[in-house]
């Protein structure tokens, strides 16, 4: 979605460029992997028009990362799944290690994979 933003500001920039010049004037496009010579005249709208579907495109995405979001928290909700991130994990396995007893396996981490370690 970054991506499809950066072109739609591209294609704004075009077309602010190509704007105040002659409709008449020769202007070369990029089409896939071809230069074509074109017209400002030409150019101008289809430019235009791809940046209005980039526009919708990007809307649509929008509303879909959001329905996903939602159903993601409803979900985990439902299923009462919580996520812990990098500091809390760090922080309650500090906090959990004075609470193992010395006969059972100590949990260490290793980068975001859990290793056992059984201290002897």
């Amino acid at each position: 979605m970054t991506e499809l933003s950066a072109d739609s500001t591209e294609h704004e920039l075009v077309i602010a460029a190509l704007q105040p010049m002659d409709p008449e004037r020769k202007c070369f496009r990029l089409i896939g992997d071809v230069l074509v010579e074109r017209t400002v005249g030409e150019t101008l709208p289809a430019v235009e028009k791809t940046r209005a579907n980039l526009d919708l495109m990007i809307a649509s995405l929008s509303t879909q990362l959001q329905q996903q979001k939602e159903e993601l928290t409803e979900y985990q909700a439902k299923y009462k799944i919580k996520i812990r991130e990098n500091e809390g994990e760090e922080q309650e396995a500090a906090d959990g290690e004075d609470a193992v007893e010395p006969s059972q396996p100590k949990r260490v981490e290793a980068g975001r994979q859990g290793v056992l370690v059984h201290d002897q």
